[in-house]
């Protein structure tokens, strides 16, 4: 009888345990939550990567990622002359929830807006996330920072590799293009 009251009272005193340590990572997961409202279709991130170092100037173009909260996404290369190429594509409601959990989970709104690492070439990497009541940029040159990398990670990621080729194709059709303009207008040899 002894025996059955202990072993009863052991199973209490772990389940009042675990239901403590759950309301406790539960209200710390709502307090996160409660804080990063996001708008329902507007903007959540934009995401920025540009050639760092010296490069033909043709060849230089600065690639922009705009999600949306409602899944529409904007893959867009802009070169120094102001020329665009552009793919639309929308992703999933999973997909933005992702996002945005990896968002907070990684404290990104808390992030410095510097992580460059100490080099003279690369890429600038941006990323730039809209609340309701905040927006937060974070990024530079070639970052390391391991909690900025996997949010730039998931962001790439959602890209599908259909739409990631086409877009690629595009550029390096415009660049071969340039290259070989023979109007005089070219921008061969130009270094920036």
């Amino acid at each position: 009888m002894k025996k059955k009251r202990l072993l009863i009272c052991g199973i209490l005193i772990i389940a009042a345990l675990i239901g403590t340590i759950y309301l406790i990572k539960s209200d710390t997961f709502n307090r996160k939550s409660n804080y990063l409202k996001f708008d329902e279709d507007g903007i959540l991130l934009i995401y920025k990567q540009s050639p760092a170092g010296e490069t033909n100037i043709y060849e230089s173009y600065v690639t922009t990622i705009i999600l949306y909260n409602d899944g529409k996404v904007e893959l867009i290369g802009t070169f120094t002359n102001g020329h665009q190429i552009m793919e639309e594509f929308n992703i999933s409601e999973i997909h933005v929830k992702s996002l945005q959990n990896t968002i907070a989970r990684v404290n990104f709104m808390e992030l410095e807006e510097d992580v460059s690492t100490d080099s003279s070439d690369g890429s600038y990497y941006y990323i730039t996330v809209n609340t309701k009541t905040k927006t937060h940029k974070s990024g530079g040159l070639n970052p390391d920072n391991n909690r900025y990398l996997e949010l730039k990670k998931n962001i790439e990621d959602v890209i599908p590799t259909q739409v990631n080729n086409e877009f690629n194709k595009k550029i390096n059709t415009y660049i071969n293009c340039t290259r070989e303009d023979t109007s005089g207008t070219s921008w061969e040899g130009n270094k920036i």
